[in-house]
């Protein structure tokens, strides 16, 4: 029995961070989860106290982490009411940083979402085999390289680091699936995929753009 399962058994409440672990998602779509109702808990001040029986209704004793369905969301936010939540309270630096940043939102927010694919990866890390561990902590890192290159980039040079980063993100979604991996991990890799298909479709349209603007009369 791990420590997680003794925690759950001996205790109706648990902490915030000990239903993160148990679920294997993000901070993030835990609070969705909360906030949508799909998950129990009461907020007191700052800190969750979430209901050991509700976590417990989602993964069961004895359910491993790549086993357990994530429930679909019955109301989940809109993106725009998430925004507006986060700018109203202040409490997320990735919009703080988007107001007084000049850069383009979707690409802090790939590296947003890789950050979160990141932790998640390290906190399910000994529940998984080491040469999987390694291949999406490389793919992951190597992801950021190439969006990271292709911001300071121009031209042919920014349309290849994109394509293939779109490339390498496709790969470790379709890894994903095939070794079963958490369900919350995969998600994540999915949003990731998105974030960078806009990124590419964003230049292919200012180049078409660009293309037309110079053209004659």
């Amino acid at each position: 029995m791990t420590d997680l399962e003794e925690i759950l058994k001996q205790s109706q409440e648990v902490s915030f961070e000990v239903a993160v672990q148990w679920l294997g998602i993000t901070p993030k779509a835990l609070s969705d989860y909360l906030k949508a109702k799909q998950i129990q808990g009461v907020k007191v001040g700052e800190e969750w106290f979430i209901q050991t029986a509700s976590l417990l209704a989602v993964r069961p004793l004895g359910v491993l982490l790549n086993e357990f369905v994530l429930p679909e969301l019955e109301n989940p936010l809109s993106r725009h009411q998430q925004e507006k939540i986060n700018r109203k309270n202040g409490s997320d630096k990735r919009w703080d940083l988007k107001k007084n940043s000049k850069r383009s939102p979707t690409k802090l927010n790939c590296f947003v979402r890789l950050q979160e694919a990141w932790d998640l990866l390290q906190r399910i890390k000994e529940s998984i085999f080491e040469e999987d561990y390694r291949f999406f902590s490389q793919e992951l890192l190597t992801i950021g390289d190439e969006i990271g290159a292709g911001y300071y980039s121009f031209g042919v040079v920014k349309r290849k680091l994109y394509g293939r980063a779109r490339v390498r993100a496709g790969r470790i979604v379709s890894r994903a699936v095939l070794l079963n991996m958490p369900q919350g991990f995969f998600l994540i890799l999915c949003n990731i995929v998105e974030a960078i298909v806009f990124l590419c479709r964003k230049l292919e349209r200012k180049e078409t753009a660009h293309v037309k603007n110079k053209a004659p009369a």
